[in-house]
């Protein structure tokens, strides 16, 4: 058996949710590699306190590290070994001052075949040894020495004392003649917070950001011109500037041009994204059988890779730090590494007498799940494995892991992310993931649905799951939650979860999910989105990390989307008068021979009276390619507290009964439109902060918004024309009043009114109607009438 065992084995006391080691933490080597040990070599019973602080080895032999035989590494070489002894135990003091202050205790350690460790006495890890008292004739499980093992030894950190400590290592063979090499080179390290911290402890960097793939293969399937391929999803992530990859399993398949070679697979890697780039794995059902060649191409990568922190059995039961991102990479669900629901699946993998070391059960990989998120402080964490519940993919997947997986993550407010599924989909909130609970808080319901679906939060008992399985294999069809557009059904397993979905039935392009972190200056704010390889964004929302208890988003930001609900909610009219319609299939922005007006009403508006509108804005989809130069529209709003609907040949229905409010925005110099292409307008939040701030307007009341002349056209599809899909969605963000109890600004802050009013007479700045006491109106620059400065809007009588 040619292999080496080494040991090396690293004491590291960090704050948990610290995010780069170099950044935060000073690291004190308290045995280097080539120290002297004490050793005894396991001929027969050990006495049982050899492990023991006080413990008299003064007749033990000792020498420098390594100590071994085999692999002509070992400064102590054990040359009667082989055919004598399988055991070697081995002794180390050392001493530790101020350990009030060591909260946490990480082990790594690198072995070959299987170790007990203990610290004054009281074992703290093992690995590929067998459960109960060991001695000296207790046979190893066969075990590949790879990169550093690492073992979170935090629970054990009390265990060390003021002053003389000692660390004790018993290794073990797995057999007593078929072994040719044995060797032990500890190293031991303690880390501690540095003075300089850098970068806040749990945070990331600005704008950092991250891809998620799964099912990748090699090269996959082409959709034309040579373009389609694994390698082109690589080279999307590296154009999108993301500085690291999680790939939830599935490397390649073995078969036709993807065969199962880790070689290649880290070769494919390298070549796009270089050999030192942060590419992080967990194990997918087509990974089982080369599993350990790909582990160690994942353990040399990490090898390049400063500043990261993986933790336990890499891609299987472990968790990471990387850039103040948190992320376990679990092989839950994954045969006899990750236990079936059906644990008689895994009986040919699990027993025996050499089973697999890593046959966990999907108990065992819960509770771990648990307790890393139980313990962790950063702002960000993520979940990853391969497999899912049926509930959680939409196309032909069965339930493979156990509800307790998901609801871990979402009680330790961590996101998911998943592969397996060869497609994309991404839930709202959900406040509960076996019940497909969705959170209301964050998506109210409208007209049944819960609406807001590019608005999501994170916090301890609610949060999100995505599968990005299409890196570059190839896409399969949606079979679950049809339509084939959102709201994506309301039948059984589904409930509106959906917030998006892009399968072969949306699309033929492969690519990555991406989420960057720390944006628009706020370190819990982050963006997501799945862009394809022909660059086109096919989803796109905001994320939010609230704590327990807190309204979702900062300031109790919340955002929602309406569209069109009726045919008679969109509306054209002749500007001279001749033609009136609530039936045409397309909305002509502006001009359809004579020029004319469009009315648009949204039913059901869930916004209470007087909020904060912090964004607004309109989308069209264009009906054709259209080109005309010169195009120009301006918007208004109905200044009315609840706008009537739109009745063919009722005189109420047209413009001229309906009066406009003051506020207007223009939309001038409109590009080439491309038919089925979505396109936005200018932030009309003005005009729909004038009308929800009318005094008599109320939570679930109907707006409408009116789009006049200017020149030129663009054909947008209608409600009648277009369907639910593809009709005028009306976007706004918002944020509820604060509640103030007494006035902190003068009377010259530009918000005094909103924030501090309603004002009486005589007193500004106020912006809307609505924000002077009854009887009164805002008037413009007329501040100098009541001895303010002369820009000043002031509320006072009509």
């Amino acid at each position: 058996m040619n292999r080496k065992i080494l040991i090396l084995l690293t004491f590291i006391i960090f704050t948990h949710s610290a995010v780069s080691l170099s950044q935060t933490t000073t690291t004190q080597t308290l045995i280097p590699v080539g120290d002297t040990w004490k050793y005894l070599k396991g001929e027969e019973v050990v006495d049982p306190a050899w492990n023991a602080l006080d413990f008299n080895d003064s007749t033990w032999l000792e020498g420098p590290t390594g100590i071994g035989y085999g692999d002509n590494d070992d400064a102590t070489v054990l040359s009667d070994m082989k055919g004598n002894y399988l055991t070697v135990y081995a002794r180390k003091e050392f001493s530790v001052e101020d350990v009030d202050n060591l909260q946490n205790m990480v082990l790594n350690i690198r072995y070959d075949d299987g170790f007990i460790a203990y610290i004054n006495g009281q074992e703290v890890a093992r690995g590929s040894m067998p459960a109960g008292v060991a001695n000296y004739l207790t046979l190893a499980i066969p075990h590949e020495a790879g990169r550093v093992e690492t073992y979170d030894l935090s629970e054990y950190a009390s265990l060390l004392r003021e002053g003389s400590n000692v660390f004790a290592v018993e290794g073990h063979n797995w057999s007593l003649t078929g072994s040719s090499d044995f060797s032990m080179i500890p190293e031991l390290n303690i880390t501690r917070e540095a003075a300089d911290r850098g970068t806040p402890l749990g945070q990331t960097p600005p704008n950092f950001t991250v891809a998620f793939i799964g099912d990748q293969g090699l090269r996959g399937k082409y959709i034309g011109n040579g373009r389609g391929g694994a390698k082109d999803v690589l080279q999307l992530i590296k154009d999108e500037g993301a500085e690291m990859v999680i790939h939830s399993g599935d490397f390649a398949y073995g078969k036709d041009d993807n065969p199962k070679n880790p070689d290649l697979w880290d070769a494919q890697i390298t070549s796009v994204l270089g050999a030192d780039f942060p590419y992080f794995i967990n194990i997918g059902n087509h990974d089982i059988q080369m599993w350990p060649g790909y582990k160690k191409k994942f353990e040399q990568r990490l090898d390049l890779v400063s500043d990261e922190l993986c933790v336990g059995d890499l891609g299987v039961k472990s968790y990471c730090y990387y850039k103040g991102l948190f992320f376990i990479l679990s092989g839950v669900g994954t045969p006899n590494m990750g236990g079936f629901i059906n644990q008689s699946k895994d009986a040919r993998f699990c027993e025996g007498e050499n089973p697999h070391e890593a046959c966990i059960s999907q108990e065992e990989h819960i509770a771990y799940i648990k307790e890393q998120l139980e313990r962790d402080k950063s702002i960000w964490r993520v979940c990853a494995w391969h497999k899912n519940q049926r509930e959680m993919q939409v196309g032909g997947k069965q339930s493979e892991v156990d509800w307790g997986a998901y609801e871990a993550c979402r009680e330790g407010g961590a996101m998911i992310v998943t592969g397996h599924e060869h497609s994309y989909s991404r839930t709202k909130t959900l406040s509960n993931f076996e019940n497909l609970t969705v959170d209301d808080s964050v998506h109210p319901v409208i007209n049944g649905v819960p609406g807001n679906p590019d608005h999501l939060v994170i916090k301890p008992g609610a949060s999100f799951s995505v599968v990005s399985g299409i890196p570059g294999l190839d896409l399969r069809n949606q079979n679950r939650c049809l339509p084939y557009n959102y709201p994506y059904g309301g039948d059984e397993g589904c409930n509106y979860i959906w917030g998006s979905i892009y399968s072969r039935n949306q699309g033929e392009f492969p690519g990555a999910f991406f989420v960057t972190y720390y944006v628009d200056g706020d370190p819990k704010k982050a963006r997501g989105y799945f862009k394809n390889i022909n660059n086109e964004i096919v989803d796109s929302f905001k994320i939010y990390v609230g704590e327990k208890g807190e309204d979702s988003g900062p300031n109790n930001s919340v955002s929602i989307d309406l569209r069109l609900q009726e045919g008679s909610d969109d509306a054209e009219q002749a500007v001279n008068g001749r033609f009136f319609s609530i039936n045409s299939t397309d909305l002509e922005l502006t001009n359809d021979g004579v020029a004319q007006r469009v009315g648009l009403q949204w039913e059901d508006v869930p916004i209470p009276q007087g909020a904060v509108i912090t964004k607004a804005y309109i989308e069209f989809v264009s009906k054709d390619n259209s080109s005309e130069p010169t195009t120009n529209v301006q918007f208004r709003g109905h200044a009315i507290d609840n706008a009537p609907t739109f009745v063919e040949r009722n005189i109420n229905s047209r413009w001229s009964e309906r009066t406009s409010d003051n506020s207007k925005v223009r939309w001038n110099d409109l590009p080439a439109w491309t038919k089925d292409q979505k396109y936005q307008t200018p932030d009309i939040s003005g005009i729909v902060q004038e009308i929800v701030g009318r005094p008599g307007w109320t939570n679930g009341n109907s707006m409408v918004i009116f789009l006049y002349g200017g020149s030129g056209l663009r054909r947008a599809w209608s409600r009648n024309g277009g369907g639910a899909e593809r009709a005028p969605l009306l976007h706004i963000e918002y944020s509820d009043l604060p509640e103030v109890s007494e006035c902190p600004w003068s009377e010259d802050h530009s918000h005094y009114c909103r924030d501090c009013g309603p004002c009486a007479e005589g007193v500004g700045d106020c912006d809307f109607h609505s924000e002077c006491q009854s009887g009164l109106e805002c008037h413009q620059n007329v501040g100098a009438k009541y001895g303010k400065r002369t820009g000043l809007d002031v509320c006072e009588a009509p």
